[in-house]
């Protein structure tokens, strides 16, 4: 996988000269731009660059010190073309149509820029030494994007929200989640997911979580906030944000019945399916259920994707492997499609094609999460890599959890990722047939 060639960094006409000095500097991050990114870190030297930029070593040193520093140098000079079209964008658009110019700005950059960011990912999986040099100015580049839509955000919230708690929200979603985690790989994901917000007690779930207190079903509407599906939330109207907010809740409660639940899980989510019939009939006692039942009226929404939700939890109580990647894809139509599917019915954009490119986008989404999750669900004894593909690597299930990640596992993972960025393309047309609000929501995927 080879970037595309890095912008020349010459004057435009009209500018005034560069003086010797600098012409050097810009001669030596354009070849270091393209053989890192070509090469990788590990495997481009300090004399390739010399020779590719038509200098001398010792000049590279004196300009930069070290081959890390020149790496660091480097990155923050790829970055240079997303800040400047920010500051054009944030500078030139109306208050009211900032937000969606920027999402514009992004989805032509990342088309844009694709080889570039496809050379980060390589890099943030090469070593941490390169994660730590990436995450200094990435994170700089994070906080500009934070500022501009804060000040965005601000001229449109309401009195009563937080336009800087929004503005990180969507600026994580706009970043990417995988990057983004990838250059964090901390535990902080895994401590928030099992963060003690169980779906019901213990005494709850051993009665096959019937029953749930209104501060328990507030704890599962919090979780669902921090998922990857509603960080565009709160730009929506009012109405569409508490009914896809009610289909969240649904669908954190049945994850975590499925993942945290003590005592017989498939006893617990055979009562939600009950329950929820309940909230099709007007008549169900669930805080989470009392809350959907108005929104499955209101938006006539179909039975099959809550459904579904529910058979994706019955599923991980029986089944731990997968030997496929097309096997995988079956999961995924159960755990995440249906999302995507309920999210259009809301917004009224329903149709079978469309359903179809939501699909690929929530199967993508879904693979990139198992990615992530690779150490915290061997812990739970499930492995959503693919048998064959863990096979065809060399890479054995003892290596799941250990750290650092074995080159095998490193192999596996990057093949999933690729699938999904293949999923992610099919799934892009999606965004160009919505408009609004229906395309903010997906978005914010």
């Amino acid at each position: 996988m080879h970037p595309t060639a890095p912008t020349p960094t010459t004057p435009t006409p009209g500018a005034a000269p560069r003086g010797r000095k600098a012409d050097t500097q810009a001669r030596i991050l354009d070849a270091a731009i393209a053989l890192f990114g070509a090469r990788g870190y590990g495997a481009t030297s300090i004399a390739a660059i010399a020779e590719r930029a038509g200098v001398s070593r010792a000049a590279i040193f004196w300009h930069f010190t070290d081959k890390g520093t020149l790496f660091e140098e480097a990155f923050r000079a790829m970055l240079v073309p997303f800040v400047d079209e920010l500051k054009r964008t944030i500078e030139n658009a109306a208050p009211r149509e900032r937000i969606f110019e920027l999402f514009d700005v992004y989805e032509d950059f990342v088309s844009t820029h694709r080889a570039k960011i496809e050379s980060i990912v390589r890099w943030v999986f090469e070593s941490g030494e390169l994660r730590a040099r990436l995450e200094r100015p990435l994170l700089v580049l994070v906080d500009r994007f934070v500022r501009d839509l804060h000040g965005s955000l601000a001229d449109v919230c309401d009195a009563d929200e937080d336009a800087s708690a929004l503005a990180a929200a969507l600026a994580s979603a706009l970043h990417g989640n995988l990057v983004l985690s990838l250059l964090d790989p901390s535990a902080e994901r895994r401590a928030q997911r099992a963060a003690g917000l169980a779906a019901a007690d213990g005494a709850h779930a051993r009665q096959a979580g019937a029953r749930m207190s209104e501060a328990a079903a507030a704890a599962v509407l919090a979780k669902s906030h921090a998922e990857n599906f509603p960080v565009a939330l709160r730009l929506l109207p009012r109405a569409q944000r508490g009914d896809l907010l009610a289909i969240y809740g649904f669908a954190r409660l049945a994850d975590d019945l499925g993942d945290e639940a003590p005592g017989d899980r498939l006893a617990a989510l055979d009562a939600l399916e009950a329950e929820l019939e309940r909230a099709f009939r007007g008549s169900a006692t669930h805080p989470l259920l009392r809350r959907l039942a108005p929104v499955l009226r209101a938006r006539a929404l179909p039975r099959q994707p809550f459904l579904d939700l529910i058979e994706a939890n019955r599923r991980d109580q029986r089944v731990q492997r997968y030997e496929s990647f097309d096997a995988l894809l079956g999961y995924c139509a159960l755990s995440a499609n249906p999302v995507g599917r309920l999210v259009l019915h809301v917004f009224g954009a329903e149709s079978p094609a469309r359903a179809a490119l939501s699909d690929a986008i929530c199967s993508a989404l879904q693979v990139v999460e198992h990615c992530q999750d690779v150490a915290e669900d061997a812990a739970r004894g499930r492995v959503y890599l693919p048998a064959d593909d863990l096979a065809r690597c060399g890479c054995g299930e003892a290596e799941l959890v250990k750290a650092p990640a074995s080159d095998a596992l490193r192999a596996v993972v990057a093949l999933q990722v690729e699938r999904a960025r293949a999923l992610l393309a099919r799934g892009e047309p999606l965004l160009a047939e919505l408009r609004g609000s229906a395309r903010l929501a997906v978005a914010g995927f």
